[in-house]
């Protein structure tokens, strides 16, 4: 981004994805089904463990549920768990839920082991995520998976919303601050360091890019007027959200007494040989 003496310059390469033509021969539901498909968060809930328990953390309506007959296969055997700031509208479709602060205490559901966490744009509304890690380490099964998806922290440059809307383009939020609720975005090593700190190993990680089929996505929802899918749309055209997934690691004992990262300690130096060999 860059000032002009109108005002903020957008990044050339936006102005052509916002004010694109539809290019793809595909109809709207199909597209949708298309995006999805390709998009990590539904492979992760697909690819589950038949009659995996699932915490759907930072579960908002409750909404995840339809996701389950949502393309195939259908998983009406896993069992959903909610947790979040209020009680869900489709929070009956979960086998529990939980009212909770995470900022101020963790979860509760008694004799639940976990075998998944789903937490998409959660970890950067939380003062310390690392309480919510150490609670997935202390409450999950042997080999439990954990799915992350949070602003890449790119985004931190990236041009306001509201510069957008005076171009025509409507969207909720762009940059990172345009969400004041945001407290930080952490670099993937970050996350992936402080998962491993608590026996989780990383599998996959990186920025979620849909290419041509999120470009589409974004002009269909300006034909549309359909915020979801411009917003959606522009995210997955430019890498706007990191994700992770990590296994719990099984080949190798817990340390006794690990090392804990927070969420603003940076991660270790790697020219600082001598600490890291340590």
């Amino acid at each position: 981004m860059s000032e002009t003496e109108n005002g903020p310059q957008i990044d050339p390469d936006i102005v052509r994805l916002i004010e694109a033509d539809a290019v793809l021969e595909i109809s709207d539901d199909d597209l949708e089904k298309v995006f999805w498909g390709m998009h990590p968060r539904h492979a992760f809930v697909k690819a589950l463990p038949i009659g995996a328990r699932l915490l759907d953390i930072g579960a908002n309506t409750g909404g995840l549920h339809f996701w389950l007959d949502y393309l195939g296969p259908h998983r009406k055997d896993i069992s959903l768990y909610g947790v979040d700031l209020q009680r869900g509208q489709f929070a009956e479709a979960y086998a529990g839920w939980n009212v909770v602060n995470l900022d101020e205490r963790s979860p509760s559901f008694p004799g639940v082991a976990f075998d998944a966490f789903l937490a998409t744009h959660l970890i950067e509304h939380l003062k310390d995520p690392g309480k919510l890690f150490d609670y997935m380490a202390t409450s999950s099964s042997s080999n439990a998976a954990v799915y992350l998806e949070w602003p890449a922290p790119k985004t931190k440059a990236f041009i306001s919303s509201s510069v957008l809307r005076q171009r025509g383009f409507n969207i909720q939020t762009f940059n990172f601050f345009d969400d004041k609720t945001h407290i930080d975005a952490p670099q993937l090593q970050h996350v992936s360091d402080m998962l491993a700190d608590r026996g989780f190993t990383t599998i996959a990680m990186g920025e979620i890019d849909l290419g041509a089929i999120a470009a589409e996505h974004l002009v269909r929802g300006r034909y549309a007027d359909n915020l979801a899918w411009r917003q959606m749309g522009l995210w997955c055209a430019v890498g706007w959200c990191n994700y992770l997934v990590a296994r719990k690691n099984v080949d190798r004992p817990p340390l006794r007494d690990p090392p804990r990262r927070t969420f603003r300690d940076p991660p270790p130096d790697p020219t600082d040989f001598g600490r890291m060999s340590n």
